[in-house]
């Protein structure tokens, strides 16, 4: 993306988009409820409605993906979620190179 945006040193990508009308009319990708993001001044204390709305939104997320592509099993949203938690090292590896390369020092 740096080489096809000829872009400048100290400069990275940070968002792509790409209009156009899909050759198909795939479902919308299923959006967690907003109720489940956004907190107002504090995390919610009953942690038992926070667990049956995530595996709720497990469910529906399998759902969709099922109808994408059964033959591709994919794992809960929330377990993937989890996943990228503890190994924060992922995209710093992916990203690191790129942002070296455009002359940020990410040294510590």
């Amino acid at each position: 993306m740096i080489d096809l945006l000829n872009l400048p040193e100290y400069t990275y990508p940070v968002l792509g988009l790409a209009i156009g009308k899909p050759d198909q009319d795939p479902a919308l990708k299923p959006r967690m409820p907003r109720s489940m993001q956004f907190f107002e001044n504090e995390y919610p204390s009953n942690n038992e409605t926070l667990l049956a709305g995530l595996q709720d939104f497990d469910e529906e997320v399998h759902r969709y993906y099922d109808l994408r592509n059964t033959e591709r099993p994919v794992d809960p949203f929330s377990d993937q979620i989890a996943s990228n938690a503890v190994d924060s090292g992922v995209t710093s590896k992916a990203v690191a190179p790129n942002a070296k390369r455009q002359g940020f020092r990410l040294e510590r």
